[in-house]
């Protein structure tokens, strides 16, 4: 395998880990997934709706 270095544009990493017990496993892992995917949801608009607020600065329009 041969590797590079690529310079790339900054971006935002985000994660979520929870320690569970194995006898509680069926119970709160699908807690945990609801938890991220809804945190990844509310990350996901406020990025559309920032992306959108640049672009109306840039070009002066409101949306």
């Amino acid at each position: 395998m041969e590797c590079k270095i690529v310079n790339k544009a900054a971006f935002t990493v985000i994660g979520s880990a929870k320690i569970i017990k194995g006898v509680d496993g069926f119970k709160e892992c699908p807690k945990f997934w609801d938890e991220h995917n809804k945190m990844k949801s509310d990350c996901a608009q406020t990025a559309e709706s920032r992306a959108k607020n640049e672009v109306s600065l840039d070009l002066g329009i409101k949306y």
